[in-house]
């Protein structure tokens, strides 16, 4: 069970890392829609979160 829990932490970890990766090259191409992306990230990574929380 360990096994799995931890391959779920390193699968969360490194789409949160993606995550913020892509926000900082949108926010380096356009600063006017930096509060759209964060909504639509956030809105992304919220049901991840929700999903992993029993873990």
């Amino acid at each position: 069970m360990k096994k799995i829990y931890i391959s779920h932490g390193k699968f969360f970890f490194a789409q949160f890392l993606i995550s913020v990766v892509l926000l900082n090259l949108y926010l380096k191409v356009d600063r006017r829609s930096n509060l759209c992306m964060l909504y639509k990230i956030s809105r992304f990574l919220f049901p991840v979160v929700v999903a992993f929380k029993p873990l």
